[in-house]
């Protein structure tokens, strides 16, 4: 219903109507783009607007997952931690909409392997193309794609260097203790990193 009142002498009709509320067009009274997409917001189920609420699902990224049906809002459910970045959002929104979406991804199914039949096209280079609402592609566009492994004496002088440009040496005896709990709070989020 936003897209119906583009004129900026609508809101008051949006305010009237309930679609916004008076706060709401106070906070985003800058951006016009902005009171469309707390409008558009209502669409979100409950989870996911609760994760916006807390500021874990940014508004922009939000708001193109309300334009997903509720059982494809509901397959994100599971993806939380991958949700706030509006690339990704557009994307998603996109594919549910039938576009197809490249992806680079190695490990999924190509073309030559039957990933046609579900909406999969590949180039031959890793590159693929999916235009159907599947886990499978929601992973492509979600989950981080494999890198080269670093060396452990690559990732110890990374950390050497973050180290010395974050702590003073006489700090440098609480480094380890200070490094644990940052991978522990790190992989309590991320635990598909962890051991």
């Amino acid at each position: 219903q936003a897209i119906h009142y583009k004129r900026g002498g609508q809101i008051k009709q949006m305010l009237d109507e309930g679609l916004i509320s008076p706060e709401v067009h106070q906070e985003a009274k800058a951006s016009m783009r902005q009171v469309y997409r707390y409008a558009n917001l209502h669409r979100l189920i409950e989870e996911l607007l609760e994760l916006v609420d807390a500021k874990k699902l940014s508004i922009v990224a939000g708001e193109q997952l309300s334009y997903l049906t509720e059982a494809q809002q509901r397959d994100l459910l599971a993806y939380k931690p991958y949700l706030n970045s509006p690339t990704k959002s557009k994307a998603l929104k996109a594919l549910s909409q039938g576009e197809a979406i490249a992806v680079i991804d190695t490990s999924g199914p190509s073309a030559s392997d039957g990933g046609e039949e579900n909406g999969e096209t590949a180039d031959g280079g890793g590159n693929r193309s999916v235009e159907v609402w599947s886990i499978q592609a929601v992973e492509a566009i979600l989950l981080p794609k494999s890198r080269p492994s670093s060396t452990l004496q690559s990732v110890t002088h990374t950390i050497s260097e973050i180290l010395r440009q974050k702590l003073n040496r006489s700090s440098y005896s609480v480094a380890p203790q200070v490094l644990e709990k940052a991978l522990d709070a790190f992989i309590k989020e991320h635990p598909e990193y962890g051991r």
